[in-house]
Formats: C-alpha cells, sequence, structure tokens
C-alpha cells in the first residue's frame, strides 16, 4: 500500500509541475461545453420558441388565405411578415427575398383560391347528395374540379426536415379548411332539401386528443425534455475524460525514454502497482473534471441564458457513472502509451481515435439519427456507454446501479489490457 500510495504521489507530481497541461484538462473542456451548448441551442429548442420568419403573399385576400395565415401564426411555429421594408410585396421580391436569404421560406397564396376551394366543396356535396337520392340528378351539378397551386419558394440552403414541417403544417391547414367548408355546405345543402326547424350545425370537433407524457422515474422532471445543456455537459465532459489519453501516453513514454520506466520496474513489488497507481491518479484527475463540468452547467452556463442542467440528487450513482468512464479512459491511455514508441505516434493515434469514438458514441449528434449500421457500431464506444448512463440517471431517473455499463466497461478493460499484452509479446 505504501509503495501504490508513492506511485500515485509521483504521478500527482508530474502532472501538477505541468501546470499549462492541467489547465487545458479543465480550461478547454470548459470552453467547449459553453461554446456547444450555444451553438446546439437553437437545434435542440422547440420550433415555438424559434418563431421561423415565412414572407406570405396573399393574392386571395379572402376566407381561405386569412385562415391558413391566421394558422400559422397560431402554431407558435412561424412568423409571419406580409410586408417588406413596410412594402406591398409581389411575386417576384418575395422570390428574391428567399433566394438572398432573409427568408428561408416564402409562400404565394393565389388570387381566388377561396372562391375555387368552394366550387370544390359544393360540387362533391351535390354529388353525394345526388347518389343518396336526395337532389334530382336533373339539377345543374358544378362537376369541374380545378386545382388550386400554391407557390412555396424555399432557401436551397434550408433542410429537408425543415421543409417537410413546413409543408406538413400547410397542408393540414388546408385540409382542416377544407373539411370546415365541406361540413358547412353540406349541412346548408341538407337543410335545404329536408328543411328542420333549426339549421343543421354539425361539431367539427374530432374528439380526439393526445396526451404527452414524459417516461421518467424522476418525479421532478414530468414535463421535462432534454435540451443543448442537458445533452452537451455530460457529453462534452467525457470526451474531455478521454482526452486525458493524450498526457497519460506521453507521461509513459517520457519515463520510458528517460529509463525511469526501467529503475522503477526493478524495485521490489509487484509489476502492476505502477500501473494501478497511474490508473488511479489519472481516474481521480477525471472525476475532478467531471464534478467540475457539471458545476459549469449549473452554475456557469445560466449566466449565457442556456437552461440549467439537471442532475438530479444520485450523487453517488452519478460517480459510479464517471468511474466507470474514467477507468475505461485510462485503460485505453495505458493502452496507446505502451503500444507507441514516439510521442508523435501516441499524440496522433490518441486524439484520432478519440474522436472517432466520440462521434459513434453520440458525442455530436444523437445516435438514433445514425443509419442502422452505425448505431450497431456506436454500441462498441466507451463514450456511447457513459453517455447513455449520465442519461438514465439525469433524464429517465434510474436509481439503480443496474443501469450502468459494468459488463461493458469490464469487457473494455480487458480488451485493452489483452492488446497490450500481445504487444508485448510480440514486441519485446
Amino acid at each position: 500500500m505504501l509503495r501504490l500510495s508513492a506511485y500515485i504521489k509521483k504521478e500527482f507530481l508530474i502532472l501538477l509541475r505541468d501546470k499549462g497541461g492541467m489547465a487545458v484538462l479543465f480550461f478547454m473542456p470548459v470552453a467547449l461545453i459553453i461554446i456547444m451548448s450555444l451553438i446546439q441551442d437553437a437545434p435542440f429548442r422547440e420550433y415555438q420558441e424559434i418563431k421561423i420568419p415565412i414572407l406570405v403573399l396573399d393574392q386571395d385576400k379572402d376566407s381561405l388565405s386569412k385562415d391558413i395565415i391566421k394558422g400559422l401564426t397560431e402554431s407558435n411555429i412561424f412568423k409571419i411578415d406580409t410586408l417588406l421594408e413596410e412594402k406591398s410585396l409581389t411575386e417576384q421580391e418575395v422570390l428574391k427575398a428567399v433566394n438572398t436569404g432573409k427568408y428561408q421560406l416564402g409562400i404565394c397564396i393565389p388570387k381566388g383560391c377561396t372562391k375555387v376551394l368552394r366550387e370544390r366543396v359544393n360540387g362533391k356535396v351535390q354529388e353525394t347528395l345526388q347518389a343518396f337520392g336526395l337532389l334530382e340528378k336533373s339539377e345543374s351539378v358544378n362537376t369541374a374540379k380545378p386545382t388550386i397551386e400554391f407557390k412555396v419558394f424555399i432557401d436551397p440552403a434550408a433542410k429537408k426536415s425543415f421543409r417537410t414541417s413546413v409543408l406538413s403544417s400547410m397542408e393540414k391547414f388546408v385540409s382542416d379548411i377544407q373539411l370546415k367548408e365541406f361540413i358547412k355546405a353540406f349541412g346548408s345543402s341538407l337543410s335545404a332539401v329536408a328543411p328542420q326547424k333549426e339549421k343543421l350545425d354539425f361539431d367539427t370537433n374530432s374528439g380526439i386528443q393526445f396526451q404527452q407524457i414524459v417516461a421518467s422515474s424522476n418525479k421532478n422532471l414530468p414535463d421535462f425534455t432534454t435540451n443543448s445543456v442537458q445533452h452537451n455537459v455530460p457529453a462534452w465532459t467525457l470526451f474531455a475524460m478521454f482526452f486525458i489519453v493524450i498526457p497519460m501516453a506521453g507521461n509513459m513514454i517520457k519515463e520510458r525514454d528517460l529509463g525511469s520506466e526501467i529503475r522503477l520496474l526493478v524495485l521490489p513489488g509487484s509489476l502492476y502497482i505502477p500501473l494501478f497507481g497511474r490508473i488511479i491518479t489519472y481516474s481521480i484527475i477525471c472525476q475532478i473534471q467531471l464534478w467540475v463540468m457539471l458545476g459549469v452547467g449549473i452554475w456557469i452556463l445560466p449566466l449565457f441564458g442556456l437552461p440549467k442542467l439537471v442532475i438530479g440528487n444520485k450523487f453517488l450513482l452519478i460517480g459510479l457513472a464517471g468511474f466507470l468512464s474514467a477507468f475505461s479512459a485510462t485503460a485505453f491511455g495505458v493502452m496507446v502509451g505502451s503500444i507507441f514508441k514516439t510521442l508523435q505516434q501516441a499524440m496522433v493515434f490518441g486524439s484520432v481515435s478519440i474522436v472517432i469514438l466520440s462521434a459513434l458514441g453520440g458525442i455530436w449528434i444523437p445516435t438514433y439519427v445514425m443509419p442502422e449500421t452505425i448505431q450497431y457500431i456506436s454500441s462498441i464506444s466507451p463514450l456511447n456507454w457513459g453517455l447513455e448512463s449520465f442519461n438514465n440517471i439525469f433524464l429517465r431517473g434510474i436509481n439503480k446501479t443496474s443501469g450502468l455499463p459494468w459488463l461493458q466497461t469490464g469487457c473494455f478493460v480487458i480488451a485493452c489490457f489483452g492488446i497490450i499484452r500481445v504487444f508485448k509479446r510480440t514486441n519485446p
């Protein structure tokens, strides 16, 4: 135990002497978390908070165009502008505004579309009444079915999901309006062919409601959904924890080049003590990183107008999840420091492999939007296990250690040590 504590003290002294390196280990992740949370804040927010501006040219100025504009406005998704620089619009001006990037979307509602819609609805109602024998076939029925063509100008830089969202909303508004017009015309026609004491009035309410329930065991988060802070703080904290591979491998290679490693190994005692001393030291650094970054999410990010990080009160589970991730990171660092002979090789391999593992692990984008093959591959990334652990604790409210990646971490560490053993045998 005395020898182990001496190794831990030695590793801490090496780290503390490199004050610049220690500063990078903490200040760079803080900067990364703040910048990434600010950049990704808008995409993570609900559309209701963003208010996408849309330029609308109303050439109809009747009930259909008014209902569409009213529906788009009341949806709280869009900010509707019908004037450009306080001037009336033309179709060419709408196209130019979208083409120059001032607006991502421009809608031209054609002239007379309300009249066309009513003609189509009345024609369908009359056909229906004739089919049921409620209207004489000899009576004049307008069977013409003209189409209504809306022109929607879309910024080429707009994402496909954005286009789909806008067009789906518009189709819903038009369908609702068409349904109401149909029911209104149907009621009027029925009243005409079968006079009632009172005019028929159909209820257009579907009676169907969708209740949104957040499936979380955390009773303190009944309506909570994720945001940029909730994703980026644990994600980039894990990224920073794994980047400790670089100084760890670098110190190992320096000791080997200077001959310190041989002098330490010839000392009495188990050969594993230096290894465990190094892993324990860097795991403690990773734990400090974790709690510092969580503190940034709780107290610093709200100063930038971002949501406060919610971590719950399962501090022991959070520490265990951090320990498992730190154990994976330090094992990976030992492997890199053991199999590479020069600092340059270790730095290039370590940094590139961490970037790849973080991309696969869902640090940049959630894994559920990745292709199915990549989702399967991402399950091998220790950063993915760590991120899922924090999501389980913070968002899903899981309060059991069974939600932590014990098995995956164990297999990963064994695999790292197995690679070291094979490498040492083939490269004595």
